[in-house]
């Protein structure tokens, strides 16, 4: 992991994770930090090592790539697809091992778009206890106090 800006407060780390067989496509994900709260962004990343363990480390939201399901595409029907994104059970094992409060699924595909209720159960079998949500275009998620409010958190989980 690497700080790549600390600058008045806040701070953004990151580090590579494997998108892809080899090096053929490199990725980083990112972790924003500032005033004590904590967002990562996965960006696409089959999650094989442990880095996005490392990186989401109590993380208040943790925004995962979501683009394939545990069976589909199958490896054998399309294995680059495949070897390239994080299927669900291994979204819920970083996620429980991470000990991430809230969890956003991002990159949503074709292929994972109509069964997104189907994703959120996986993850809880994997033990995620923390609040699950599909992002959509322009979702606004509030971090820290105005968000704690309960007053407002009733406006933003909508």
């Amino acid at each position: 992991m690497q700080t790549i800006l600390d600058e008045d407060g806040l701070v953004v780390k990151t580090i590579a994770v494997n998108h892809g067989p080899g090096a053929l496509v490199p990725a980083l994900a990112f972790r924003i930090e500032y005033k004590g709260k904590s967002i990562v962004y996965s960006g696409d990343t089959n999650s094989v090592t442990d880095n996005m363990i490392l990186l989401a480390q109590d993380a208040d939201v943790l925004i995962y790539d979501t683009a394939i399901m545990d069976d589909a595409p199958s490896a054998e029907d399309d294995p680059v697809f495949f070897a390239l994104h994080t299927t669900p059970t291994r979204l819920g094992q970083v996620a429980v091992a991470s000990g991430a409060k809230r969890l956003i699924l991002s990159h949503i595909t074709p292929v994972t778009e109509g069964r997104l209720g189907e994703v959120k159960k996986i993850v809880r079998g994997q033990g995620y206890r923390g609040k699950v949500k599909a992002a959509r275009d322009l979702m606004v998620i509030n971090v820290g106090e105005i968000g704690d409010r309960p007053r407002f958190r009733k406006m933003i989980e909508r």
